[in-house]
């Protein structure tokens, strides 16, 4: 058994220059990070539940970025001309799912790259649809405005919600 599993290491750092990911997913697969953010301090006491934490976050994140009301804008006699209603073609939408990097995980959709890249043919004339009908209606699909947010610990102790 000891003798497959040094031939199997010595594959993958034989290999680290033709393939890296290979050599990095074997070094994450051995850490032993934890998952997620540890605990964290607020107004002196520990933070252990998930929910304590992402509100202990909320309100920092909250309490350093500020929303400015917009000044009022005059929409006078504008000399510009009118700007040409966008199209979005299937030919373009086709560029775009083919270009997808594939190593990329997958949105809040939970589709991943790969099956968009791989089913181009089949999604870009509904993909097409959706985009020329958003843009005639001026209204996005809900959906298309989910995101997944997460924390990432820059710097200093990670006990504490400022430095993420």
């Amino acid at each position: 058994m000891w003798q497959q599993y040094n031939i199997h290491l010595n594959t993958i750092v034989g290999n680290v220059e033709s393939d890296p990911r290979g050599f990095y997913r074997f070094i994450k697969s051995h850490c032993t990070d934890a998952v997620g953010i540890t605990s964290l301090k607020s107004d002196g006491k520990m933070l252990l539940t998930d929910l304590d934490k992402a509100q202990c976050l909320s309100d920092y994140f909250g309490s350093v970025f500020t929303v400015k009301k917009p000044a009022p804008v005059s929409l006078g006699v504008s000399s510009f001309p009118d700007m040409p209603d966008i199209l979005v073609t299937n030919p373009g939408v086709l560029k775009l799912l083919s270009s997808l990097d594939t190593k990329k995980s997958v949105g809040p959709d939970s589709i991943s790259p790969q099956v968009l890249k791989e089913a181009k043919h089949q999604i870009a004339p509904i993909l097409t649809f959706i985009y020329n009908q958003s843009l005639s209606s001026g209204v996005m699909p809900e959906d298309c405005c989910t995101a997944n947010i997460f924390a990432l610990h820059k710097k200093g102790p990670k006990d504490l919600g400022e430095n993420y």
